[in-house]
């Protein structure tokens, strides 16, 4: 990717949760970028001093309803779907 005044330039325009490339484990044929939700909250909990718990709340009521279109995908089963 280019940089273009000073931010990553998506050649294919993907939706993206901003700070959270790390946890990008695919794309569909749609070209809808896939995360997964479990990298998210571990992401979250590292970067904003959080647990686990809280990591998942930050996340369902401050990140994940900004932003329509990334797919995100639960592995553990102990995760609420948001």
């Amino acid at each position: 990717m280019t940089k273009l005044s000073g931010e990553q330039h998506d050649p294919y325009q993907l939706p993206a949760l901003p700070h959270l490339d790390d946890a990008i484990v695919g794309v569909t044929d749609n070209r809808e970028l896939v995360y997964s939700g479990d990298r998210i909250l571990d992401l979250l909990a590292k970067r904003e001093l959080l647990s686990r718990d809280e990591a998942q709340e930050y996340f369902s009521m401050k990140v994940r309803p900004l932003y329509e279109g990334p797919i995100v995908m639960w592995e553990r089963l102990d995760v609420t779907l948001v």
